[in-house]
């Protein structure tokens, strides 16, 4: 029944407009409840064997996989999803998501590798094990529901798999889980929901193999790409508009770059808004950086921590670099012995001094 996951999928946008509207059923409520009870694969009734099986045993040992893996999150006024590959293989878990291959490993940062290179990134990002539903879900984080409490609602068919439908709950999780787990394929969760009142989102899994090859995690032919090392600036002192922010965040590469953290008041609305700066003094030029682009040892994003030491990969090709302002009236990059000032992004003047 492959479109149960298309019909699950729309479940979850008509719920979630549904319950934008609190009162009376209005026709369309009504509708859509009708719709969802017709279209839902029927639950069939549990065997003895399956209310005797130990839940939290299942999901802290799941087993090794390859899949194609489909995901999709809604919300009220919408929804996105993707697709990749997936596979895990003990404590490690690879997806490739046509650009870059990201392998996971829990307690180290997530590894980054592009398509056709022989290098990866060993910083990229620290793994968030958050189950949350405007994120996939990695299936190492499944250990965290062991000690949920775990309702067994029945048995359902699923591209010819039978699957116990679990929920999952627990204090500690802001949303609701539904895990199918396939019989066939000790119990594997091949498709996942995440439930709350507003969004939610659904997560499956086709082609599946327990079958994993090993040169999926062979890194051996692979080297770490040279990273680049920054420390903070500990007399910096920064300035937006000529009013001084207190706790600046500057960084200084080896090779003399600055990466500056500011928080600026939005060009229209007023809002803060935080914003993340390289600024090369040699070539008198400034540029939006990502907020990833420094890490420390854990893969954590540095201007997250106190860390006075971070670490970054090549730098963003030239053709690629996003300038804070393009206009031939902008406020030109200046440096002395002791500061810079730089355009940011929301037309203010920033000033950095140490």
């Amino acid at each position: 029944m492959k479109t149960f996951r298309i019909i699950g999928a729309l479940l979850l946008l008509t719920s979630l407009s549904v319950s934008a509207n609190p009162g009376q059923p209005s026709r369309t409520q009504k509708e859509a409840k009708q719709s969802k009870q017709s279209s839902e694969p029927p639950l069939l009734p549990l065997t003895d064997a399956e209310r005797a099986l130990d839940l939290p045993s299942l999901l802290k040992n799941q087993p090794d996989f390859t899949a194609d893996q489909q995901f999709f999150a809604s919300e009220q006024m919408g929804g996105f999803g993707g697709a990749a590959k997936v596979a895990r293989k003990g404590q490690s878990y690879w997806e490739d998501n046509g650009y870059f291959v990201f392998i996971l490993q829990p307690g180290k940062p997530v590894i980054r590798m592009g398509h056709g290179a022989k290098v990866y990134d060993p910083l990229f990002a620290k793994q968030d094990e958050s189950i949350v539903p405007w994120r996939e879900i990695s299936p190492l984080s499944l250990s965290q529901l062991s000690d949920a409490k775990l309702t067994l609602l029945g048995a359902v068919l699923i591209d010819g798999h039978r699957c116990l439908k679990v929920e999952a709950t627990k204090p500690s999780l802001e949303y609701k889980v539904v895990l199918y787990l396939a019989e066939d394929l000790n119990y594997l969760a091949t498709t996942i929901q995440v439930n709350g009142k507003n969004r939610g989102s659904i997560q499956s899994l086709q082609n599946i193999s327990l079958n994993v090859p090993d040169s999926l995690f062979d890194l051996s032919s692979y080297q770490a790409m040279p990273l680049r090392k920054w420390e903070k600036v500990k007399t910096a002192r920064l300035f937006c508009n000529g009013k001084e922010q207190p706790g600046a965040i500057v960084f200084r590469a080896t090779t003399g770059e600055l990466f500056v953290t500011a928080v600026e008041p939005h060009e229209i609305s007023g809002a803060p808004m935080t914003w993340h700066y390289i600024v090369r003094p040699d070539q008198l030029t400034a540029e939006v950086a990502f907020q990833g682009e420094l890490k420390t040892t854990d893969g954590v994003d540095i201007w997250q921590t106190n860390e006075q030491v971070a670490f970054s990969g090549p730098d963003t090709a030239l053709e690629h670099r996003l300038y804070t302002c393009r206009e031939s009236n902008c406020l030109k990059v200046q440096v002395g012995e002791n500061f810079v000032v730089f355009p940011g992004s929301e037309k203010t003047k920033i000033k950095v001094t140490w």
